[in-house]
């Protein structure tokens, strides 16, 4: 079995009722690749409670070869060995790894993993007698929906939910680095430990998000019509993908006009502020804005415009103006 769509992977994660005899998940994204090794390893653990996990370079496995092709253990333990860099074995040994991996004992199960391409041999031998995972390579505007879903299934578990606004926020702030996302949710599912909802306020008070300084400045600097803060915020956000950047403006811009709609109190002297020049620009100019915002997105998304560093400066001076 071979599956390379990212959707697919995590239902057939989800859904898998016995261990594959061989499992091989190749994809250069360590976010997903991580989360789908830390997945299937959770899985295999509560089928084997008793089971052995045996984590191993490539050349260690190699190593190994004669102790994997002994009998059976006497107490029936099954193993996985977990073998990452695979993709680096070349020439002779990395049919040699499939090899290994064959002739193993039945009660030896296998996890391969590597950035770059596993052997063909490996990945022909996993489709048959296994499953191939095939991470794709996402676009930034594929990533950050899949996040934000990810990010209201991890607090799921823990039997909480999530405003979608925080979830997009972390989802921006974390886009690749797991380890930090998983964190920061953890910290956020103690301080609401006896609530069942975590809230974009929540997020802010206590969350450690490096993008939310620079894009509520952008967001002031917009309102305000400067576009000397406004080019200052693109150039200090320059490390973030343009489309992250569009969709977060949209919506906070959205996020005002609806508190100004439900003529409720503000939730921090910050947004009162920003309420209060809203009223002032008037609500037709924000709409406005937000369907360019819009408009600019589909563009990118398109190919007709280009993504590229300083992309943005123009179309925001432009609304400044």
């Amino acid at each position: 079995m071979k599956i390379s769509d990212l959707s697919s992977i995590y239902r057939t994660l989800s859904t898998v009722d016995q261990p594959y005899r061989l499992l091989v998940i190749e994809g250069s994204d360590d976010f997903f690749r991580d989360d789908c090794k830390e997945r299937y390893v959770e899985f295999w653990k509560k089928k084997y409670p008793d089971g052995d996990v045996k984590r191993v370079s490539a050349a260690d496995f190699l190593a190994q070869a004669n102790q994997l092709q002994e009998g059976p253990s006497l107490f029936g333990t099954k193993t996985l060995y977990i073998v990452e860099g695979v993709g680096s074995v070349k020439g002779k040994k990395s049919a040699e790894i499939a090899s290994i991996a064959g002739k193993a004992q039945d009660d030896v199960c296998f996890l391969f993993l590597d950035s770059d391409a596993v052997p063909k041999d490996l990945l022909a031998d996993a489709q048959e007698h296994g499953a191939a995972f095939l991470l794709p390579d996402m676009k930034p505007w594929e990533r950050q929906p899949f996040i934000v879903s990810w990010i209201q299934a991890f607090v799921k578990k823990r039997e909480k939910t999530i405003d979608k606004d925080a979830a997009s926020l972390l989802a921006q702030a974390f886009p690749s680095d797991r380890w930090g996302l998983i964190q920061e949710l953890e910290k956020l599912c103690v301080y609401r430990l006896n609530d069942a909802s975590i809230s974009l306020q929540n997020v802010e008070e206590i969350g450690n998000v490096d993008l939310q300084p620079t894009m509520w400045q952008l967001l002031d600097g917009l309102l305000a019509g400067d576009g000397k803060v406004v080019a200052h915020c693109l150039l200090q956000s320059s490390d973030m993908h343009d489309i992250a950047v569009l969709r977060f403006m949209k919506n906070q811009l959205e996020r005002l006009l609806l508190a100004l709609e439900s003529d409720g109190p503000a939730r921090n002297k910050s947004q009162e502020r920003q309420m209060a020049v809203v009223r002032k620009r008037g609500v037709p100019t924000i709409v406005t804005w937000i369907n360019k915002l819009k408009m600019q997105e589909v563009a990118i998304r398109s190919g007709l415009e280009e993504s590229a560093e300083g992309s943005l400066l123009p179309f925001f001076l432009s609304m400044c103006l």
